[in-house]
């Protein structure tokens, strides 16, 4: 249970995207992004058998969502999106602790993701939960931004993120 306000908790569930939720999804990203995939990027990177795509629901409403692609021994994040109405509930940080401890069930060395220079909010939730900036990008987006690599590895780390199921709420684990 994540926790609103002294009087208002709510249930978040995470699952697994299928093509069904592929216009939810979108509206989860053009809600979030000034420059949103397309509605046939989304759809390949759900179809794709490299790929793990992850809801967040809340009464079974898509809120949120996570997007990685497999590429040897490393997953990248391609996507983490909430849509504006949810944010600030703590369903960001548990789409990404799922889709890390995802990798990790799959024994992948490393996680990397690409976040924009200016985006503090998502740079503290990515070095909090273990990623560290590993190089700029120059002009990453094409309109003068840059954007950080981030890192985490995940063979190496001596803590692992996970989200605990069954007390429903996110933990640091050692390994």
């Amino acid at each position: 249970m994540l926790k609103m306000s002294n009087k208002l908790r709510i249930h978040v569930s995470i699952r697994n995207a299928n093509l069904d939720d592929l216009f939810k999804i979108y509206l989860v990203e053009k809600s979030s992004f000034d420059r949103p995939y397309s509605l046939d990027t989304l759809r390949w990177i759900i179809a794709s058998k490299n790929s793990i795509v992850l809801v967040a629901e809340i009464e079974r409403k898509i809120v949120g969502y996570v997007a990685g692609l497999i590429k040897g021994s490393v997953g990248h994040i391609v996507s983490i999106a909430v849509h504006p109405n949810f944010r600030g509930l703590g369903i960001g940080r548990k789409l990404l602790l799922s889709i890390l401890e995802k990798f990790s069930e799959l024994r992948l060395s490393r996680a990397l993701l690409e976040v924009a220079v200016d985006n503090d909010i998502a740079i503290y939730l990515y070095k909090s939960s273990g990623f560290r900036v590993s190089r700029r990008l120059r002009n990453y987006y094409g309109d003068g931004l840059d954007a950080f690599l981030m890192v985490l590895d995940l063979g190496d780390t001596t803590t692992l993120l996970r989200y605990n199921k069954s007390k429903k709420i996110m933990t640091l684990q050692e390994r």
